[in-house]
């Protein structure tokens, strides 16, 4: 089995388990409407005159209320997120161990940890403010290398969120213990991420095109701007919920060594072969 082949394995086997409990696609849906109702305020204030548009910088951030809001609302963003993450890790996990999870599971797993998920919004949020204000006032190389540390960031915590609930950790403990755990399964994160971004960017093409055709019949390029972000949301909300099933599936072999459901045992411990 070459290393696509065991990519695409990671992600038929993730997308086979959405496939038989389709209600774990309720927590990426109210995820992404969350960030939708986030991103369009901000793009409604960037278009206020005297702001970030007409302005041509970041003038409306010199007004201590908006700071204050848009900080609020980042951090409540990052507490939503987080909440219906963990609700969907819970409900996997459960799954895995042959369970039969629920959605109320899941949010009454959101609801013992909400201590704990209060306190990694507030480190994750911090951290991702403090990266884009860098990113804002570095150019050339600074901007590389800040992007290169926000990336770095990503991997460490890549199975933060599992260890912050699973394993009862503290935030910044919870981030030591996911850079462990990623050196561990880095081929396997790496192969079965790539693959399933792959996957979905080809499922969305598709979309994309019938929207490019569409918007130039009608000579609308608000049409177009709009059939393309429809076609974004199934695939974002089926991605979103994949990448959680796989992320639990790597989180368990890393600390237990058992192989989830599915997941093929000699996938797991040599992603890169190129043979069985």
């Amino acid at each position: 089995m070459g290393r696509f082949s065991r990519g695409l394995e990671f992600t038929r086997i993730s997308f086979g388990v959405l496939w038989k409990d389709k209600e774990l696609l309720i927590f990426p849906t109210l995820s992404l409407i969350a960030v939708s109702i986030f991103i369009v305020g901000f793009i409604y204030d960037a278009f206020m005159p005297g702001n970030l548009l007409s302005s041509g910088s970041l003038y409306w951030l010199a007004f201590p209320t908006r700071i204050a809001a848009y900080v609020s609302s980042y951090l409540i963003l990052s507490v939503v997120t987080t909440y219906l993450n963990v609700g969907l890790i819970s409900c996997v996990k459960i799954g895995f161990e042959g369970g039969k999870p629920t959605l109320r599971d899941g949010f009454e797993a959101s609801n013992r940890n909400f201590k704990s998920i209060l306190e990694w919004a507030l480190l994750s949020a911090t951290v991702g403010m403090v990266f884009t204000l860098i990113e804002g006032k570095l150019k050339g190389i600074g901007k590389v290398i800040t992007g290169v540390a926000r990336i770095g960031w990503v991997v460490a915590t890549y199975f933060a969120v599992p260890v912050l609930i699973f394993e009862n950790m503290p935030p910044l403990a919870a981030v030591k213990r996911s850079a462990e755990l990623f050196k561990r399964t880095w081929g396997e994160m790496a192969v079965g991420g790539v693959s399933m971004g792959a996957l979905v960017f080809l499922l969305w093409i598709p979309g994309i095109i019938l929207a490019v055709i569409v918007g130039i019949a009608m000579k609308n390029f608000m049409l177009l701007l709009i059939m393309s972000v429809l076609s974004i949301i199934p695939m974002a909300v089926v991605s979103s919920a994949a990448g959680s099933i796989l992320n639990v599936a790597l989180y368990r072999y890393a600390t237990t060594g058992n192989i989830s459901q599915g997941f093929s045992q000699n996938a797991l411990k040599d992603p890169w072969g190129k043979s069985e």
